[in-house]
């Protein structure tokens, strides 16, 4: 059997497809990857640096460019380079310096300390496009490995992602990976809404032909 959508029902799936989002548990294909580099460094916070040549603002308790063996409770240690939340409560905010439409990393966090969040956030820093917590839609377990972990990020329609947030758990991650394929723009509302009548009337026409 075959459906065809046409008039204001297509119109409608379309523009309300152009704000949907997704959680992401596998690296995009044509993505591009930034690992983060080894080194030490705890630093309290509230703060802010630069790590692999992005921007971080961090609370309380954070950790980034850690090398000496970090852990986990139950599912392990990292003893590689990463980025990360030093504590059971904190916030690390990414920002990825443009516009993208999908976001995510190779990531592990204590999962028995608090609710591993990720946060996809917009251009003016505030609005949250989407978040997930990791630790009930999308959990990770290694029990005991040593740089365990699994990829987790989100993905929109729209390359309308400026800043990734992790938070709680000591949630960490050893890398990035950006892909800005997503549609550049929404359309202008005025655009949307001349559309209608015309919509409108192709479906009409439609439907008296074929009566």
């Amino acid at each position: 059997m075959t459906f065809r959508i046409t008039g204001l029902a297509g119109l409608a799936l379309l523009t309300a497809g152009l704000a949907s989002a997704a959680l992401v548990t596998t690296t995009p294909v044509g993505g591009t990857t930034t690992t983060f580099p080894g080194g030490t460094g705890i630093f309290s916070g509230p703060g802010a640096g630069t790590v692999a040549g992005f921007p971080i603002t961090y609370t309380s308790g954070v950790v980034y460019d850690y090398d000496g063996g970090f852990g986990m409770g139950d599912n392990g240690s990292w003893d590689w380079g990463m980025i990360g939340i030093n504590t059971s409560t904190g916030a690390m905010t990414i920002d990825l310096g443009g516009l993208y439409s999908s976001v995510g990393g190779f990531m592990n966090y204590s999962p028995d300390n608090g609710d591993a969040t990720i946060s996809a956030i917009a251009a003016d820093g505030t609005t949250i496009l989407e978040s997930y917590v990791l630790s009930t839609v999308a959990p990770i377990s290694t029990p005991g490995a040593t740089n365990g972990g699994a990829y987790r990020g989100i993905e929109r329609l729209l390359s309308e992602i400026r800043y990734f947030r992790i938070e709680n758990s000591y949630l960490g991650m050893h890398d990035i990976t950006l892909d800005g394929r997503g549609a550049s723009a929404i359309p202008e509302p005025s655009t949307v809404i001349l559309t209608i009548p015309a919509a409108f009337a192709l479906w009409w026409r439609r439907r008296r032909s074929a009566a």
